[in-house]
């Protein structure tokens, strides 16, 4: 092991003097970028594997820019990856590719929310304005229907699940006025 990978993995132990006496080094600059861009692509990784259905919807070009834009911003602060962008449908709203697409950050935050479902199991009920889950059918490869979504009349509910090892989405009234009023 080099002297600076033993100072780094002390660093990591708790003994921040090695880190000072490590960052005296004129290559620190340059070892240190060695780590930011590995977390970097993890970041952008795990934003690929909880939302991928938006690259079909938004081409790859603009979901690459989309995960480097939001992993740049927003380090992790769990070390649960799996939960990671649980705020990217706030974020969108201000990507230049996001004009013209209104239900944008709601089929994010359906993406995210059917993921974490399959991951945990729960039961969550979530609503929009749009079809968020007939986009996100339509999202993927599997999908042979019809493209045009007939119905944008919302407020939509959906409820999700996960039944024998598989989400379950199912169109709910709209009973999130109810729910609304309880609140």
């Amino acid at each position: 092991m080099f002297a600076h990978e033993a100072a780094f993995l002390a660093a990591l132990q708790d003994q921040p003097e090695a880190l000072e006496q490590m960052s005296l080094s004129p290559e620190f600059s340059e070892r240190l970028e060695i780590y930011k861009t590995s977390i970097l692509s993890t970041l952008q990784q795990a934003l690929y594997k909880n939302f991928k259905p938006l690259d079909a919807l938004i081409g790859i070009d603009a979901f690459q820019e989309l995960c480097y834009r939001y992993a740049t911003a927003h380090l992790s602060t769990t070390l649960n990856l799996s939960q990671y962008g649980a705020d990217l449908h706030d974020f969108i709203k201000t990507a230049p590719f996001a004009d013209g697409l209104p239900y944008l950050a709601d089929f994010i935050e359906f993406c995210f929310v059917w993921r974490q479902v399959y991951l945990r199991g729960e039961v969550i009920l979530i609503e929009s304005d749009y079809p968020v889950y007939e986009i996100w059918q339509r999202c993927q490869p599997e999908f042979v229907g019809e493209k045009i979504i007939a119905n944008w009349q919302g407020p939509f509910v959906y409820g999700i699940s996960r039944e024998e090892g598989r989400v379950v989405v199912s169109e709910q009234l709209n009973i999130a006025p109810i729910f609304k009023g309880l609140m």
